[in-house]
């Protein structure tokens, strides 16, 4: 909360501009609507788990089990199962936390745009910063949706948790990834003499960003599907040694 608070005093004194007038109710509906709480429940775990269960079962019937095969198959298949649909449930509910943070990434460019329509009459206030998108688009995501995000993520039993933490590292990675590309930009030492030039070279910048983020944000989930990805590949590489061991 502190964090939060000190970001927008921040924004409030760096830029002039009070950033909690550009978190509408109609943007934060539209965030509820994208984060549709039984698409992630249903599809991304309960379905990959019920499958797996599923499959374990029509092992039995299957496979040629001794009584031994039996004991290996019924425990340790089971728990190599339980952990590989856990495994792709992660998957893909990353890859759907990222799809959807994406399209709530989208959403926050039209505050953006508005909160720097309303700095255009003191063009001062943006190019004595050195990242002043930055900071607005920080305040939009960090103040306004991210709030909304863990309000909805909090509502999901179990993987509620799991979420929150995976879309604000999503978030930050989007956050740096936008403060890089300001960089380029250059705004505090541009040589753009009128308004009219420097918000159109704004958003250039914005939709430019927008089309390049799915491909930034796809190396930040890679890397936070690492740590399961270990073992998924074991249990699979243990249950495919048990299948074959009683075809």
């Amino acid at each position: 909360m502190n964090k939060m608070a000190n970001l927008k005093q921040k924004i409030k004194s760096d830029l002039g501009i009070e950033i909690s007038n550009y978190g509408g109710n109609d943007l934060l509906s539209k965030i509820n609507d994208i984060l549709f709480i039984q698409k992630y429940a249903i599809s991304n775990i309960i379905k990959p788990l019920g499958i797996s269960i599923l499959l374990y079962i029509l092992g039995f019937f299957i496979l040629n089990l001794s009584i031994i095969g039996y004991a290996i198959y019924g425990l340790i298949g089971l728990v190599c199962f339980i952990i590989l649909a856990i495994c792709f449930g992660v998957f893909s509910l990353l890859n759907q936390l990222k799809n959807d943070i994406v399209e709530i990434l989208k959403l926050a460019i039209n505050p953006l745009q508005l909160a720097v329509n309303d700095l255009s009459e003191n063009t001062e206030k943006i190019s004595n910063q050195k990242n002043p998108l930055t900071l607005i688009f920080e305040g939009i995501i960090f103040i306004i949706i991210t709030p909304q995000i863990f309000y909805v993520f909090n509502k999901i039993p179990f993987i509620g948790k799991f979420l929150s933490n995976g879309s604000e590292k999503i978030l930050g990675m989007a956050v740096n990834s936008f403060r890089k590309q300001e960089d380029r930009l250059n705004l505090k030492n541009n040589k753009l003499n009128n308004i009219t030039s420097k918000l159109e070279n704004i958003n250039s910048f914005t939709e430019k960003y927008i089309n390049t983020i799915d491909k930034t944000l796809n190396k930040g989930i890679n890397i936070l599907k690492i740590p399961f990805k270990i073992p998924f590949v074991i249990s699979l590489i243990i249950l495919s040694i048990i299948i074959f061991s009683f075809i």
